[in-house]
């Protein structure tokens, strides 16, 4: 399998986070070749992220506090 996943976490404060380990679970479990990033950003530094996430290309990302609303007109 060649094709790359790449998926991400948008939070603040979110070092925490178990995903990172869970999806690197899930590709040895499944052979696929998948990296995920945590994306820890101040609420006021959403908007410029926001700007330039598309260069990350992206497969997924999920948005936790305390982004889930402001993250809507995105």
């Amino acid at each position: 399998m060649s094709e790359r996943y790449h998926f991400g976490l948008l939070g603040h404060k979110i070092a925490y986070s178990q995903s990172p380990d869970i999806f690197e679970a899930i590709a040895k479990h499944t052979g696929h070749k998948i990296t995920f990033d945590l994306f820890d950003i101040a609420p006021l530094d959403l908007e410029f992220f926001m700007k330039r996430i598309h260069s990350h290309e992206l497969t997924g990302m999920a948005v936790t506090i305390p982004h889930k609303e402001a993250i809507l007109p995105f």
